[in-house]
């Protein structure tokens, strides 16, 4: 399989290695907004665009698409119209409306295969935790509470960026709740019905690379509350500006125990860990990365086994499963409804879930 990759930040972080990592894929070329600053990061053999559209002029069967979400529709839809694969980060799009724009386009485009990068779904510890809870370890599911603090950009010395402008689609919103969103979904199998959220701006400044103060317009905190179907309730507290922060805490409650599961800095394969709580607590076993993959966090080796599933769907393997554009329009529907309760103060009901 032909690829192009189009972002110059996680796109070569994140992106890059993990396809490089599966057997068959070419990267024939990795694009940036035009910096250069990538070329000497780029592989043997593979090529250095400076803008989207001169990487899709290339002759690449698939695309992957990890830019800022303001971006991202304009290269999903182009890349469609080619009749190209596409693999796009979350939090798919700047808003509901680009992701339904999105999902009906990939909808027209029967040949394509479309998936949203929600790589949480293939961290084995969240995998292990599903599977306890699909096997009835804790009987009904009755509540799930999520506390994700970490301290990433807690030092307001951190330079400014696009993640900390609200037009760009940045804010812990999109990095971090719709991730949440998609767990408590993916978790469960329950649909949200209403949501209630608060949110804040912790950092109101941060230095320009000339060391000018600019104003943050994107949320780096927020609560929310989902009732889902199924009378299951859904909390998570969310920033990354906790100095001292101490990762993923996540709490399954059900009729019959608790399963905890917990993910500490610097997010190694060793800070993980996931007890099930009944009469005592028993600790549940996670698998460990590969050799080669257990030095780097385990969060991009997830990113790598969310790729290996998109790769095996474009060469036909109809059993392989990733999240899909569905996937990623149920999040940023869950994500509008957020939205207009922080801004109304109050409880929205959510419109029903998109069909995949």
């Amino acid at each position: 399989m032909r690829l192009a990759i189009i972002g110059g930040g996680f796109g070569v972080d994140g992106h890059l290695p993990a396809f490089r990592a599966v057997p068959g894929v070419n990267i024939v070329v990795v694009a940036d907004s035009g910096s250069g600053r990538i070329r000497d990061r780029l592989p043997t053999g593979t090529a250095y665009a400076g803008s989207w559209q001169e990487a899709l002029s290339m002759p690449v069967d698939a695309v992957s698409v990890a830019v800022p979400p303001a971006q991202q529709c304009e290269i999903v839809l182009a890349s469609l119209s080619r009749n190209m694969h596409v693999f796009c980060e979350k939090p798919f799009g700047l808003n509901a409306e680009e992701a339904e724009t999105m999902n009906a386009a990939a909808l027209s485009a029967t040949a394509c295969v479309a998936g949203v990068n929600f790589q949480f779904r293939f961290e084995p510890g969240l995998e292990a935790l599903r599977e306890r809870i699909v096997a009835g370890a804790i009987g009904t599911t009755c509540a799930i509470d999520l506390s994700w603090v970490t301290s990433g950009r807690a030092n307001p010395g951190s330079p400014w960026s696009w993640r900390n402008d609200a037009a760009a689609g940045g804010g812990v919103i999109g990095a971090f709740f719709s991730h949440a969103a998609d767990l408590f979904w993916w978790l469960t199998g329950a649909e949200p019905q209403s949501v209630f959220g608060q949110s804040r701006i912790l950092v109101a400044e941060r230095p320009d690379a000339a060391g000018t103060a600019c104003h943050v317009t994107a949320e780096d905190a927020v609560t929310a509350q989902l009732e889902m179907n199924g009378g299951i309730t859904a909390t998570c507290r969310i920033t990354n500006c906790q100095p001292g922060g101490d990762g993923m805490r996540l709490v399954v409650r059900g009729s019959e125990g608790v399963l905890v599961y917990r993910h500490a800095p610097p997010f190694g394969p060793a800070d993980r860990s996931l007890v099930c709580l009944k009469k005592e607590a028993v600790a549940v076993p996670i698998s460990t990365p590969p050799p080669e993959c257990r030095s780097a966090e385990t969060r991009l080796w997830a990113v790598h086994r969310c790729a290996g599933q998109f790769v095996r769907r474009v060469r036909g393997d109809q059993a392989a499963a990733f999240p899909a554009f569905a996937d990623g329009l149920r999040v940023q529907q869950v994500i509008a409804g957020l939205r207009e309760s922080i801004a109304s103060r109050r409880n929205v009901m959510l419109r029903p879930a998109c069909e995949s």
